[in-house]
């Protein structure tokens, strides 16, 4: 097991905003400016923060993430000095480089390398004082690991429509193999737990893979010490979309079970390379800035959890995992699904549970808007439920691809919406961008009331059990016109007045105001929300 392959992998840092530091050092020498002034940000920011890190990581008991974090720091500005030195070969292609200009950047690279070396001369140390700390004994992880596995496995048996014993046992052996699996790595991460520590320590932006040739599953270190089993088989596999696969992981050091989203590697159309590469790196910029996104609203209720993410590079492209946390019960649209549309009422959870769940969902949407972020496409199908605490039913906003801000006005004019849940002011402007008539219209629909109309469209299924008036899922664009042009045409009395009595028509009339300037706002509907669940 010990000779298994180890492939490390370089860990990304700056590259996002490789481009805009390229432009503004580009333009900074348009405007004149010297390589002293443009270097300024390394010896006024950077480097002082660099040895700022390292003089508290020496006060400190040592530890791999802080003296990772003084090595990433110092990884980080050479990462920001090969942008500016880019931009620089840019700027004087064809000429003669200025001496000085050379210079800079030689010095500004040496106090760079000079901080590294003392930095990288304490490795020993550091080793020395964090190899004996290293896990000896993953039982207590691996336990709770095949508890969590069992526990799947066993909801999927029991939410079966029928009993089948051949897929029952399919599901024991897989089990089984999955345990398997597990205490494999386990056991390596054991035997090679110093020489994972070696690494982590001189590469210090380094995350790799273990894969052994015969066993499907892999393990992938990350430079703060986390250690996922990634389960790359079928039967571990929680969904897919068009660009990205959704498996589940086991963190090694909890034995907490996690959601793994990663790049689509096989498509279903044959595409070129060079259309591989370019849609690759679509993904990775996207899969950032949702990313990015997320981790300003964790921790937040309603909203789900990014855990981690992992961007690295292999053959200069640019790659991006998200470790999210795990919701096995699916989405709200297949409870809709089997309480509305199949009229299964004995499966609809009670008014407080319909309560807690729009709390938290309102409560998500809000803190969102107050980050000036929309969401775009918030529907039943982007709230993931985990129902598995019989006292409290957990649903969480997720797929933030579309999202973005206020002030992002070139994605406001891209198409972001499922027809079924589009505002009346989206789908008329969807309707006009369809005819050609440009896509300003589609920016001036793009405002927090989109979000507003969505969300009442999921409290109304939600609280009403009632499914929405127009049909679902259009699979065409003939029918996703005409959905769109139902919307655009409602009046607002289209609320069914047999729900004007529900104690939560107020919140959801106001929540689905066809004028989207007298839509509640976020912060408003979640404390309309909050006054209602107090009434009897």
């Amino acid at each position: 097991m010990s000779a298994a392959p180890i492939i490390v992998l370089e860990q990304f840092f700056n590259e996002i905003q490789a481009k805009l530091i390229q432009k503004s050092a580009q333009k900074a020498l348009d405007q004149g400016q010297s390589a002293t002034t443009i270097l300024k940000p390394l010896y006024e920011h950077q480097l002082p923060e660099a040895a700022e890190l390292l003089a508290a990581f020496e006060q400190e008991e040592p530890s791999l993430t802080s003296f990772l974090r003084v090595k990433r720091q110092l990884l980080e500005s050479k990462k920001w000095l090969a942008a500016i030195d880019q931009a620089g070969k840019t700027f004087y292609e064809g000429k003669a480089i200025p001496a000085e200009w050379t210079a800079a950047l030689t010095d500004a690279e040496a106090a760079v390398n000079d901080q590294l070396l003392l930095v990288n001369a304490r490795i020993p140390t550091v080793f020395a004082a964090l190899k004996d700390q290293l896990p000896i004994d993953y039982t207590e992880a691996l336990a709770r690991a095949y508890a969590g596995l069992e526990q799947i496995m066993q909801r999927h048996i029991a939410s079966a429509d029928e009993i089948d014993p051949a897929k029952e046992q399919s599901w024991h052996q897989f089990l089984e193999m999955s345990k398997t699996q597990l205490s494999l790595f386990a056991t390596l991460c054991i035997e090679q737990r110093e020489i994972r520590l070696k690494v982590l320590l001189q590469e210090g932006r380094s995350m790799y893979f273990t894969k052994f040739p015969n066993f499907p599953f892999s393990l992938l270190n990350v430079w703060n010490g986390s250690i996922y089993v990634i389960m790359d088989v079928i039967g571990q596999m929680i969904g897919q979309g068009d660009t990205k696969i959704v498996t589940r992981a086991v963190d090694l050091q909890t034995g907490n079970i996690v959601a793994i989203i990663k790049p689509r590697t096989v498509f279903h159309t044959e595409k070129t390379e060079e259309e591989v590469r370019s849609f690759r790196e679509r993904y990775f910029v996207q899969s950032w800035r949702e990313s990015d996104i997320l981790l300003r609203l964790k921790g937040t209720p309603g909203i789900i959890s990014l855990i981690e993410r992992i961007p690295f590079e292999i053959d200069q492209l640019r790659h991006l995992f998200l470790i999210e946390e795990q919701y096995e019960d699916g989405n709200l649209d297949s409870y809709f699904t089997r309480v509305i549309k199949e009229k299964n009422l004995d499966a609809a959870v009670d008014e407080q549970t319909a309560i807690s769940i729009a709390l938290q969902l309102l409560t998500g949407l809000a803190k969102m808007h107050q980050l000036q972020v929309f969401h775009r496409d918030i529907k039943a199908e982007n709230i993931l439920c985990n129902w598995t605490d019989p006292h409290f039913k957990k649903a969480v906003i997720c797929d933030f691809n579309l999202a973005c801000t206020p002030l992002e006005k070139e994605l406001h004019k891209r198409i972001a919406f499922t027809p079924i849940y589009g505002a009346p002011e989206y789908t008329a402007a969807y309707l006009q961008y369809g005819r050609g008539e440009g896509a300003d219209k589609l920016a001036k629909a793009s405002t927090f009331a989109v979000d507003i109309w969505s969300m009442g469209l999921v409290l109304y299924q939600l609280f009403f059990l009632d499914p929405l008036p127009w049909k679902r899922d259009p699979i065409d664009d003939e029918a996703i016109n005409q959905v769109c042009s139902d919307i655009s045409h409602l009046t607002q009395d289209w609320i069914p007045a047999k729900f004007s009595k529900h104690r939560f028509f107020p919140l959801i009339h106001k929540m689905l105001q066809i004028d989207p300037a007298k839509r509640i706002s976020a912060a408003a509907a979640l404390a309309e929300c909050q006054r209602l669940s107090q009434m009897s």
